[in-house]
């Protein structure tokens, strides 16, 4: 369960960190194709 929580926290804080230096829109554009990407990595990886 520390695996997830401690995963997951520091994920969203280098995202959040990372959002300094790119622009709104390049962050808005990226996180629209996150679940596209999730999925097409999900059958590479998974199939």
């Amino acid at each position: 369960m520390i695996v997830v929580i401690l995963g997951t926290s520091i994920a969203y804080l280098i995202y959040i960190a990372s959002l300094n230096y790119i622009s709104s829109s390049l962050a808005g554009i990226l996180t629209a194709f996150e679940p596209v990407l999730a999925a097409i990595l999900s059958v590479v990886f998974l199939a």
